[in-house]
């Protein structure tokens, strides 16, 4: 789309000079005439030419000017906007992503660019090859910097069971992003522990967001059982486990707010008194 505006454009002028020439050649006293009446005169034309070869007429050409214009000016309302190498590698990598879940690591640079609407060399100039985009895009899937961020803006003026519930609302993409990329791991070799180590990142992903989790714990940390980065831990634990369950075991899995309730309270109920096991047989003959 972006190479047709110069051809336009060139046609465009160079069809307005034809016309000014014609015009010009029009107007000008023609040395062939001769008391009122025009001698033959050798065919000389300053009309251009169709695309089929054939001459045009001025007003033909007047015409095709004024499409040509618009042709152009179209081009270049439909143009991609400018943006910097920067913003141009963030949105291509946003595109990428989702295909990725889709598709896995077999996802075409035609498809990519269709997706981002923008043409396929484009990918090229920011990315050198697809494997290179494809690393990119796991690493920003899964850093988790997004996440972390939602969690921090948790208020923790908010009960507690509403903040933990909003923490495990904001890791369900996390969760989906992480099942649905592990086949993309198999198919490129990636390994996330090993590259963080290579780029000497001080925390793991994770660790990241079950540290933003554990400051929702805070707040109560005097009426915990366990420090609030254990409970984080946990509370995480039943979320992926529960996550699992919906997409191993083919089980509905349970709501973020079911979770909060079973990981606060327990699994049974508050008004249940759990009765004395009675002794074994051998246990009464020791005790006798």
């Amino acid at each position: 789309m972006h190479g047709r505006r110069p051809v336009e454009e060139g046609l465009a002028f160079s069809l307005l000079a034809m016309v000014a020439q014609g015009n010009a050649a029009r107007d000008k006293p023609s040395p062939y005439r001769t008391n009122g009446t025009y001698a033959k005169a050798p065919i000389m034309r300053a009309d251009p030419l169709d695309g089929s070869g054939k001459r045009l007429g001025l007003e033909d050409a007047a015409a095709a000017l004024s499409s040509a214009v618009v042709a152009a000016q179209a081009a270049a309302r439909h143009r991609a906007p400018a943006m910097s190498p920067e913003d141009r590698r963030a949105a291509i990598i946003a595109v990428t992503l989702p295909l990725l879940v889709e598709h896995g690591a077999n996802v075409t640079t035609s498809q990519i660019a269709q997706a981002a609407g923008i043409a396929e060399g484009t990918i090229f100039r920011v990315f050198p090859e697809k494997r290179e985009l494809v690393m990119a895009a796991l690493r920003t899937g899964m850093s988790g910097d997004a996440e972390v961020t939602q969690i921090r803006q948790i208020p923790t003026t908010a009960p507690l069971p509403e903040r933990l519930v909003a923490a495990l609302a904001a890791i369900t993409d996390y969760q989906d992003r992480f099942f649905a990329l592990i086949r993309v791991f198999r198919d490129t070799g990636w390994r996330p522990e090993h590259e963080l180590r290579q780029e000497h990142q001080a925390e793991h992903p994770m660790a990241r967001i079950c540290a933003a989790i554990a400051a929702l714990f805070e707040p109560e940390a005097e009426c915990l059982l366990l420090e609030p980065r254990a409970a984080a831990r946990m509370l995480l634990g039943l979320a992926f486990g529960n996550r699992m369950t919906g997409h191993g075991l083919g089980e509905p899995a349970a709501t973020a707010e079911q979770i909060v309730e079973l990981f606060l309270h327990g699994a049974v109920k508050s008004s249940h008194e759990p009765t004395a096991r009675e002794p074994a047989p051998r246990e009464r003959e020791f005790n006798a």
